[in-house]
C-alpha cells in the first residue's frame, strides 16, 4: 500500500513537471509570435 502511494506521488510529480514545461513552451511561443 505504501509503495503504491509513493508510486502515485512520483507519477503526479512527473505530470506536474511535464505540464509546467509545456506551459513554459506555450508562453515562449506566444512571446515569439508577437
Amino acid at each position: 500500500m505504501l509503495i503504491f502511494l509513493i508510486l502515485k506521488l512520483t507519477m503526479l510529480d512527473k505530470l506536474t513537471i511535464f505540464n509546467s514545461i509545456a506551459l513554459l513552451l506555450k508562453i515562449n511561443t506566444l512571446k515569439n509570435l508577437k
